[in-house]
């Protein structure tokens, strides 16, 4: 599809960003998968959540908690490209090392029951 051309294309994707939406969406994984920093937003709750799921808190996800640490955070990476690198490959290692569709794929279907 010419989402997912462009999504392959990406160095840095946006999930859910607006700070209240609460969770991560189907776009967080998709830019993990493909290796694109992902920025998102997760309250507290779907940290846990998400921990429970992996068994672990650890998250790629850059996480800014104001525009301005959103605009911190892009120019970050504007000036140090080595730096967007290394997280493009953290995040793809992390999707690699954590996402196991057979075990996840029913645990991630009762996050989002429990988030809807």
């Amino acid at each position: 599809s010419e989402m997912l051309a462009m999504k392959r294309q990406a160095h840095i994707g946006f999930d859910r960003i607006a700070v209240g939406s609460g969770h991560f969406g189907m776009d967080s994984l998709e830019h993990s998968a493909l290796g694109a920093v992902t920025i998102t937003y997760c309250d507290p709750f779907t940290r846990a959540l998400i921990a429970e799921t992996l068994g672990t808190a650890e998250l790629p996800w850059q996480q800014p908690a104001s525009a301005k640490e959103l605009e911190q955070t892009l120019a970050g990476y504007a000036d140090d490209h080595d730096q967007l690198q290394h997280d493009m490959a953290a995040t793809q290692d992390w999707f690699n090392r954590m996402w196991d569709e057979q075990r996840l794929a029913p645990q991630v279907a009762e996050i989002f029951e429990k988030l809807m």
